[in-house]
């Protein structure tokens, strides 16, 4: 089972690079990077 982890970051390059490294050690990034989307991606993103 994979986990899920939200990558907050505005630099697009560093972002993916993150993604890329974590999906490899099987999970599931979700990404953020303005504010505003980091808002609504964090309640659906962390369990309750």
């Amino acid at each position: 089972m994979q986990k899920h982890i939200l990558i907050v970051e505005d630099e697009p390059a560093i972002r993916d690079m993150l993604a890329y490294a974590l999906r490899k050690g099987d999970y599931a990034p979700l990404l953020a990077g303005m504010r505003a989307r980091r808002r609504s991606a964090s309640p659906s993103a962390c369990p309750t």
